[in-house]
């Protein structure tokens, strides 16, 4: 699951700025080490958060242009370091492949992810009629009801949607 991405260099002292997908920022050095795509290890120490983004040195990286060159960069971690959820929580990467639902038990389409756009989250579902993306607001009056462990949730869609055109434009 990816927790962040590298913005680029803050400062003269090998401080990265970095994008950060989990609810603490601070937290991201209790799930250390980091990898990227290719498996390679890092290894952050967070220094503060400030306006959405976290300042962080990296372990073995003391100058600016080494955090530059990593702008980009996106760091994972294995789902199982994650901390167990309650019941009624989840994480993003859960809600992908599970079915939509209607109200009445029919099939809506597939969820492809949840992102949030900044306005709030927002699920991406694929329309199981016409294999069409829709946008549907992850609220408890939208999504009733997320049942994780049984592959499926509830939404109950208003009367207009958000929709795209053929090329996926809004």
């Amino acid at each position: 699951m990816q927790v962040a991405v590298i913005l680029g260099a803050h400062g003269i002292k090998g401080q990265a700025r970095l994008k950060v997908f989990i609810e603490d920022p601070m937290g991201l050095a209790a799930l250390n080490p980091l990898t990227d795509a290719n498996g390679k290890a890092w290894k952050l120490k967070p220094q503060n958060f400030a306006k959405g983004v976290l300042i962080a040195s990296i372990e073995g990286l003391r100058y600016r242009d080494q955090i530059e060159a990593l702008k980009g960069l996106k760091l994972f971690v294995s789902p199982s370091a994650l901390p167990d959820t309650d019941e009624d929580e989840f994480y993003p990467y859960e809600l992908e492949g599970l079915k939509a639902l209607r109200p009445d038990g029919s099939l809506l389409g597939e969820v492809v992810n949840l992102r949030d756009y900044g306005a709030g989250d927002l699920l991406n579902v694929r329309l199981a009629e016409t294999g069409k993306l829709e946008l549907f607001a992850f609220t408890k009056a939208v999504v009733p009801e997320v049942k994780v462990a049984d592959g499926y949730l509830v939404i109950d869609a208003p009367d207009e949607i958000i929709s795209r055109d053929e090329d996926g434009v809004h």
